[in-house]
């Protein structure tokens, strides 16, 4: 810059040098006046030829004053460079990425933000007040559900049973010992028929020619929950199996006692319509080998159980006494054992069947407690199980 302007100042200096020295001359010219003895000659006044107007020279002038202009221009420019030096030295040390948001160094104001937090924690502190009071409702609810619970529930009580097992000496059960389906009533139906008709939820139909043989029906059997209307499909089973029966303690009864249990009506469950499969299935299992199929039925099945045993007073084993206490927990009542809870009683042996004086004029006494007036001996007894005693 100083060279410029000192440029432009010798510039200007020569400039008005070559002026005077262009005046100079002329002015010296003018002044010495020729003196011709004609007279005065006006041709002396050329003078003004001597303007050279080539002062107006000084051209060269404007061409100093103009250039120097832009000069001043570029020094505002590395001005603000120097100024924006300074700030990038900080910076690093905060993440030099922030350089172009120098506005950022002001943004300190998120400072207040945390403010909140503290008003975070006022309204944290009256939340735990609701908290104690949930609880408070809780434990009265629970109690209530608890304490009510158990007096829907009605006992029932049951007969414990002689806990023993079979006696190894026992003769070989035998089928043909039990008597097959009787009349009891003499109605034409005969065990059989008189359970279908009693289980069928509709009234039945019944084979032509009169009402002793079921045909049609609708029963539900109880161990599968299957539906059936031909009854042929079904058997009538001994809730505790004959030869259930027979080792626990029914080997001792005589043939009308035998007989009775084979075709007990009294009991509603002692005989049931189940299906043929079922049945066949179960044979003649206790309940710690064979469990219905619908556990919906270990209850009902378990307190049949023991109720027709303890009638008939036949005993149970360990297995199948544990057996049935867990199905007893499928009950919606409390089963109450009158022997103490634990099934186990001292067992009552049977009392001795009394000998009965045959009638006059009977030539035997049938298996199944009747006796035969047949006057020949072929056929006697026949469909009675066969002859126990001949009288002649």
């Amino acid at each position: 810059m100083r060279g410029l302007a000192s440029l432009a100042l010798s510039l200007v200096v020569l400039a008005l040098a070559f002026v005077l020295t262009a005046c100079g001359p002329a002015a010296t010219s003018t002044n010495t006046p020729r003196l011709t003895s004609g007279g005065p000659t006006p041709t002396a006044t050329p003078v003004p030829t001597a303007t050279p107007v080539s002062t107006p020279t000084p051209t060269l002038t404007p061409p100093p004053v103009p250039t120097p202009t832009p000069t001043p221009t570029a020094t505002p420019t590395p001005v603000p460079t120097p100024t924006p030096r300074p700030t990038p030295t900080p910076l690093p040390t905060a993440t030099p990425t922030p350089v172009p948001i120098v506005s950022s160094m002001a943004t300190p104001e998120p400072i207040p933000t945390p403010v909140p937090t503290p008003t975070a924690t006022a309204t944290l502190a009256p939340t735990p007040r609701p908290v104690p009071t949930p609880t408070l409702t809780r434990i009265p609810t629970a109690t209530a559900t608890r304490e009510p619970t158990p007096t829907p529930l009605s006992a029932r009580t049951l007969p414990g049973l002689a806990i023993m097992a079979p006696s190894p000496s026992i003769p070989a059960y035998d089928r043909s010992a039990w008597s097959d389906w009787i009349d009891a009533d003499g109605d034409c139906q005969d065990t059989r028929q008189e359970v279908l008709i009693a289980e069928s939820l509709v009234p039945v139909t019944f084979v032509s020619g009169g009402q002793c043989q079921v045909s049609l029906g609708r029963w539900v059997d109880p161990y599968t929950g299957n539906v059936f209307t031909d009854p042929s499909a079904l058997d009538i089973d001994h809730m505790v199996p004959l030869k259930n029966a027979y080792i626990s303690g029914g080997y001792a009864w005589d043939s009308s006692h035998k007989r009775a249990y084979a075709n007990d009506l009294s009991y509603p469950d002692h005989l049931i319509a189940v299906s043929a499969s079922a049945n066949r299935s179960k044979g003649s299992s206790g309940p710690e080998s064979w469990k219905p199929p619908r556990q919906e039925y270990w209850c009902t099945y378990a307190v049949d159980w023991v109720s027709i045993k303890a009638a008939w007073g036949l005993s149970a084993t360990q297995t199948e006494w544990a057996t049935l206490l867990q199905m007893f927990t499928m009950c919606p009542f409390r089963v109450v054992l009158d022997s103490s809870g634990t099934g186990i009683v001292t067992p009552t042996p049977l009392p001795p069947t009394p000998t009965l004086s045959p009638p006059a004029g009977p030539t035997a006494r049938c298996k199944d407690g009747t006796y035969s007036y047949s006057k020949t001996r072929s056929g006697t007894c026949s469909g009675h199980g066969g002859v126990a005693e001949w009288y002649r």
